[in-house]
């Protein structure tokens, strides 16, 4: 299968994911399908701890590599963190990852706005 071509889509989606970070580092978050793509538009992590910050950090993975979005970035207590924006927004290709965790289960938690390409 192969990612589609970005000048004849059939349909967009908007999507959001959300959940609470575990730490395991590498648990898999968000794999896009078969004949897709993903526009990654905004990931933010929240700290709901009242006193304590603690580590985020999220890779992009495939097959074959597996790469650093954000690596061992502290969120203060009490704070969000935009990792990336519409500024700063990337394509996920077909059977790509956003893999994540944390340095304390339960004290972060992602939000990843998206567009299903396909």
């Amino acid at each position: 299968m192969a990612a589609p071509n970005l000048l004849s889509l059939t349909t967009a989606t908007g999507k959001t994911y959300f959940a609470n970070l575990t730490s395991t580092a590498n648990t898999t978050l968000l794999t896009t399908g078969s004949n897709q793509v993903y526009k990654i538009n905004n990931i933010t992590v929240s700290n709901i701890d009242a006193t304590t910050g603690y580590d985020v950090t999220m890779y992009l993975a495939n097959t074959t590599a597996v790469v650093a979005l954000a690596y061992q970035i502290t969120v203060p207590a009490k704070s969000a963190l935009v990792l990336t924006d519409k500024s700063g927004q990337f394509y996920l290709e077909e059977n790509y990852q956003i893999q994540g965790g944390t340095t304390a289960s339960g004290k972060l938690s992602t939000t990843i706005s998206y567009e299903v390409l396909s």
